[in-house]
């Protein structure tokens, strides 16, 4: 780990004196605004990538967003990407800026404070290398004795209680989104706004017009779900549902962190349909499943969800989604510590249906994915410097204005226009036409 030296700049200090290119300001981002103060506000929906310490990047990749007259309808994530786009759907309504009043709460955080696991843990954590050769050795006898100890009993290193109340408390109460019910009453444009699109968007002003996408690992059913839109399968229909339930179960990374673990969910007989209907589960002692359910981090089945919100290769979106990554595709050639060779196979599996959905869509999700640079960054490092911690949002920023440099969004709606035709030709035999409608209804409740 860096040692802290160096007086740490407030988040909001960094993404203030970001000096953002001026003609980006004036640009066109989707068929989907409304104006305000003689200026149009452009929605789009976005999805960012889970990556830990990492996520600090996502902050100013939405600040620049954000400053470019852009305002997000609906957001996915995983992980680190899950906690942002909890805090931006919580922040306001869709029509708002919100990273600043993000950059606020993670202002008064000690991110080390996530490590709080036993002390021996929590020392080799922070300074794994420190000290002469009796006492790094003490230190990390110590620490992996404490550590097996609680791996054995909980499955985890950390129980992540602490991350949870931050959540919860600095998170999730100031902006009156604790609990599920009130998330989504963030979600519906304000009378005020009037919407302008075209007549393929369908918008019913008293329906929610955002929403949300976070994705977790369900061990009991092995399978990727998705909150808020499952959970009336582990929560029953009285209860309802603590947003940080949805924080914690996408962050919990196995090991480092206690799987999250929900009780008095509803019996299996109540959800039995809905799982085979939805996730092809046939369970072979059902009888366990109303007992507990657990969670690891999503990042193991999708850590970039980027196909929640795409629109389907045979229509034309009224709005482009946009996606954030954490990190450039790294070689795994070095195999030579068993370290690696573990590191290498998990890095392999994990989110393999994304890249499969990147690999069938590659020149379309290369017009709308940006990567942000973390090099030489640690994922897990939560008592991360202040230059690595400027760096990253910095580099978060540098990464949006490189996208929307090169973003056209006359000639994206066109490309999809041109592809949307050929594919239903070749489905129906006919000649492509002009554009194919493509209806995009208003998110259910």
């Amino acid at each position: 780990m860096n040692a802290q030296t160096t007086p740490a700049k407030s988040v909001k200090d960094i993404l203030s004196a970001y000096s953002i290119p001026a003609e980006l300001k004036s640009k066109v981002w989707s068929d989907v605004y409304f104006e305000k103060d003689g200026e149009k506000y452009y929605f789009v929906d976005l999805v960012m990538e889970g990556g830990g310490m990492l996520g600090l990047g996502l902050v100013g990749y939405t600040y620049v967003l954000e400053q470019c007259n852009i305002r997000f309808r609906k957001i996915a994530g995983t992980s680190a990407g899950a906690i942002n786009a909890i805090g931006l759907s919580a922040a306001g309504t869709p029509d708002q800026p919100k990273t600043m009043a993000i950059a606020d709460v993670l202002d008064e955080v000690a991110f080390f404070s996530f490590v709080d696991g036993p002390k021996a843990v929590r020392d080799v954590v922070q300074n794994p290398g420190g000290g002469n050769m009796f006492s790094k050795g003490w230190r990390w006898m110590k620490g992996v004795i404490s550590g097996y100890k609680r791996l054995k009993a909980k499955r985890g290193l950390n129980p992540g209680q602490t991350f949870y109340d931050w959540m919860e408390r600095k998170v999730l109460k100031p902006f009156g989104a604790a609990h599920l019910t009130g998330l989504a009453s963030k979600w519906t444009l304000p009378e005020t706004v009037t919407l302008n699109h075209p007549p393929r968007f369908t918008y019913d002003k008293s329906a929610p017009f955002g929403g949300l996408a976070v994705k977790a690992s369900c061990m009991a059913v092995g399978v990727e779900v998705t909150f808020p839109k499952d959970a009336d399968l582990f929560y029953r229909p009285e209860n309802d549902a603590p947003v940080a339930d949805f924080a914690r179960a996408s962050m919990s990374i196995p090991i480092f962190f206690d799987p999250f673990t929900l009780t008095d969910i509803p019996p299996y007989s109540d959800v039995k349909d809905r799982l085979q209907r939805d996730f092809s589960v046939t369970l072979k002692d059902p009888q366990k499943y109303g007992e507990s359910v657990s969670f690891v981090d999503g990042g193991l089945l999708s850590n970039f969800p980027f196909d929640e919100f795409h629109a389907k290769p045979s229509k034309v979106p009224s709005m482009p989604t946009f996606g954030a990554k954490l990190g450039f595709d790294v070689d795994r050639f070095d195999n030579s510590s068993l370290l690696n060779f573990i590191s290498n196979v998990v890095d392999i599996a994990k989110g393999n249906t994304d890249k499969e959905y990147r690999h069938e869509h590659f020149e379309d999700y290369n017009r709308v994915v940006k990567e942000i640079d973390t090099t030489d960054i640690g994922w897990l490092d939560f008592d991360m410097s202040p230059e690595d911690k400027e760096k990253l949002i910095v580099n978060g920023c540098d990464a949006a204005v490189a996208f929307l440099k090169s973003f056209d969004w006359e000639e994206y709606r066109a490309f999809r226009q041109k592809n949307a035709a050929e594919l239903i030709a070749s489905i129906t035999g006919k000649p492509p036409e002009a554009e194919p409608e493509s209806p995009e209804p208003a998110i259910p409740a």
